[in-house]
């Protein structure tokens, strides 16, 4: 089993402690069966996030996140010698609090509490034969990672206005 992520995203402080950004969701998984065929899938999302920052000391603040992105999946496959092909268009929307110490004027450490909602529109095809479906998903996601903060050209008015 193979599973590759990264999710980069870039924003910019407008104001003190409001950012505002764009974000990608990437995900590859290839999952290999000594006795059947290989199953890929990749994943990719796409759009904007707002980021409200509320300062507790000079080095720890809570923020709460709003996002939405568009996407696509496609999932190749083969089961009993039949090759099917799953392609879906998703929306999704995710919004949640969070908390980040910053460890130094660069690197925020951060973990993140958010609920998503997704709707994708699934077509199917299997061996020639296409289908076409829909479904919702809501759930809770649980995150903890690291953003670097970099220190724009012009300052906001009172702390640093910063580009990460």
């Amino acid at each position: 089993y193979t599973q590759f992520s990264i999710a980069p995203s870039v924003g910019y402080f407008l104001i003190d402690n409001l950012a505002l950004g764009i974000g990608l969701d990437y995900t590859f998984n290839q999952v290999k069966n000594p006795n059947q065929a290989t199953n890929k899938d990749s994943d990719l999302l796409f759009g904007p996030f707002a980021r409200y920052y509320v300062p507790m000391t000079d080095d720890m603040s809570f923020y709460l996140e709003a996002n939405f992105g568009f996407g696509n999946s496609s999932d190749d496959q083969e089961v009993g010698g039949v090759p099917q092909n799953i392609s879906t268009n998703i929306f999704a929307v995710g919004v949640g609090p969070g908390f980040t110490i910053f460890s130094s004027d660069a690197v925020g450490i951060e973990t993140m509490v958010k609920y998503n909602y997704a709707r994708s529109d699934f077509d199917t095809n299997i061996g020639g034969v296409r289908a076409k479906t829909m479904t919702r998903t809501n759930q809770f996601d649980f995150s903890v990672g690291f953003r670097f903060y970099f220190t724009a050209i012009k300052k906001a008015e009172g702390p640093k206005a910063r580009l990460y």
